[in-house]
């Protein structure tokens, strides 16, 4: 049983870095050409509004999710209940943020585009209700090479609607349908793997414990991922739309490895742990262990990065983007201090999540 156990988790971390590899290869590919044909003030337009997108998606993508992965127990009426709740929560979010984008666009005194713009990028929420009850029921199979195929898909055929718009001329618009195309294309491509279904059944007394365990994940992860984006709101509305162009450009070429690792990582022993969290010493040791083998992988790229980075980005980029390189400088010595001192915040939160006794 432990064979076919280890077998198993063998399979899912090989698919798992498959799957980020490949997307995260496609996705560099496509951010090099699209940064080649735009401006950054196309992408600080663009970084602004999805300030507030990524905020306000918290709601929808994290909490719930996370509870339906660590419970041991569920139902098709539960999950089909998380389902349509969360789609729920997903379309009450965007009516706020469709009725508030023009005093949202007034802070930056942006015109009438940016108040449309505001409107069509938050789609992004709702999709991301969907998505995230359809990574729960996949996360719980364990069958993550659905994910890859997903993705894969996913991102090419945003890369190449992106780069057509963008050679077409429609500047932050390219980035905008970019985005919400590889998210549709994600959500449907699941949707037909997968085979799952919602199914017409509702029951929040039975969901009811979820969703409020969910509502504590989603305190905790507000809490670590809200000041990283008000910090970046902040420096959004009090300088120009090119620095934070800049500034989101550095932190994204810092991020290609962490975001590639990380994820790849967590998304495997979330629910693997889940079959071991009534052993709390054995699930601390093995989690220091991450912590430990993370640090040794990332911090030799970062200096490789800091080293290198006065040169690879104007070929890369081009001189107009020369700017980002300081910014790039910082966060590769902050994922690298992140690192050594083993304070990783989804680890952690990784941790905590499994010490509280979700039933």
């Amino acid at each position: 049983m432990e064979k076919k156990t280890d077998k198993r988790m063998i399979s899912s971390l090989t698919w798992s870095f498959a799957e980020k590899f490949a997307t995260d290869a496609v996705e560099t590919v496509v951010s090099l050409v699209l940064a080649r044909l735009l401006l950054p003030e196309d992408y600080g337009t663009v970084s602004l509004v999805q300030i507030f997108i990524t905020i306000s998606s918290i709601f929808v993508s994290t909490g719930l999710s996370s509870a339906l992965i660590q419970r041991k127990d569920i139902n098709e009426r539960q999950l089909s209940t998380a389902f349509y709740f969360n789609f729920f929560v997903g379309l009450f979010i965007y009516a706020i943020l469709f009725f508030l984008a023009p005093a949202i666009v007034r802070y930056k005194n942006g015109g009438s585009e940016l108040i449309y713009i505001v409107r069509v990028l938050a789609i992004k929420v709702p999709i991301s209700s969907v998505y995230s009850i359809q990574h729960a029921y996949i996360k719980r199979k364990m069958d993550f090479k659905l994910f890859f195929f997903s993705s894969l898909a996913g991102t090419i055929t945003a890369g190449i609607v992106g780069i057509y718009l963008a050679l077409k001329g429609y500047g932050a618009w390219a980035l905008i349908i970019s985005t919400l195309t590889d998210q549709i294309m994600d959500c449907i491509i699941l949707f037909i793997t997968s085979g799952w279904f919602p199914k017409l059944c509702f029951s929040l007394k039975e969901t009811l414990p979820i969703i409020r365990f969910g509502a504590e994940l989603l305190v905790s992860e507000l809490l670590s991922r809200a000041y990283g984006q008000c910090r970046s709101l902040l420096q959004g509305l009090k300088y120009s739309s090119e620095d934070l162009a800049f500034d989101v450009k550095g932190k994204k070429f810092s991020n290609i490895v962490i975001t590639t690792v990380d994820p790849s990582i967590s998304r495997v022993i979330l629910p693997f742990f889940s079959s071991k969290q009534d052993n709390i010493e054995d699930l601390r040791n093995s989690l220091a262990k991450t912590i430990k083998y993370y640090s040794f992988f990332i911090c030799p790229i970062m200096m490789g990065m800091i080293v290198t980075a006065r040169t690879f980005i104007p070929i890369l980029l081009t001189d107009k983007w020369a700017m980002c390189v300081p910014y790039l400088i910082f966060y590769c010595i902050s994922a690298m201090i992140g690192s050594i001192v083993g304070h990783d915040d989804k680890v952690i939160s990784l941790f905590f999540a499994h010490v509280i006794d979700v039933d």
